[in-house]
């Protein structure tokens, strides 16, 4: 057990370094980015006329608004408007593609062991496609993360009959709902899983 969690701990050090390396020498930010940004400005003015004007779910870019709201109240923030909510949009998905690498981890040890939790976290620390977007403003790092999360709370809670962690896998998929449709999913598993558990 402590070899696996050294060997994570690493996986962690190697991710870290591997997205601060590309936040540096990353030109510019997606259209999409873009997008999420004017979708976070405007919940902070008009939330509700905004929120029906958007056709993209609204927990990515409500995140980015508080982080943006926090920056301008910290000392060490961006004095520059446009550099802050740039920095408050790449934070969020920073903090989400470190985050999805535990959430992997514990998803790769309830379905095969902590060996294979530990590479599944490794290929996830490295992997092109989620270090890319954990650098720009893209709601895909947070909403594999949640996504994740509610898989493995959802199979950990029917293992053990854990009905607390079931409806934590519940808000967890409804928060991976809020930030893109695909969320829903992990809820029409569960219910046919419940179903099926409590048929047999």
């Amino acid at each position: 057990m402590r070899h696996a969690a050294l060997w994570f701990a690493g996986v962690l050090l190697v991710a870290l370094a591997v997205r601060v390396y590309l936040v540096s020498v990353m030109p510019i930010i997606s259209r999409d980015g873009v997008t999420f940004i004017r979708y976070a400005q405007g919940l902070q003015t008009q939330p509700r006329t905004e929120m029906r004007r958007q056709r993209q779910h609204p927990l990515y870019p409500a995140s980015i608004a508080v982080v943006e709201a926090a920056l301008r109240r910290a000392s060490v923030a961006p004095t520059d408007n446009v550099r802050r909510w740039l920095v408050a949009g790449q934070s969020v998905a920073f903090a989400a593609s470190l985050a999805v690498i535990p959430a992997l981890y514990w998803l790769g040890c309830l379905m095969f062991g902590r060996r294979v939790g530990v590479v599944t976290a490794a290929c996830a620390a490295v992997l092109p496609a989620i270090s890319h977007y954990g650098v720009d403003v893209l709601s895909d790092t947070l909403h594999l993360t949640l996504y994740v999360l509610a898989l493995a709370a959802g199979m950990s809670g029917l293992r053990r009959r854990a009905w607390g962690r079931i409806a934590l896998a519940g808000g967890l998929a409804a928060l991976a709902f809020l930030t893109r449709p695909e969320g829903g999913e992990v809820l029409v598993v569960l219910c046919g899983a419940i179903v099926l558990l409590r048929a047999w």
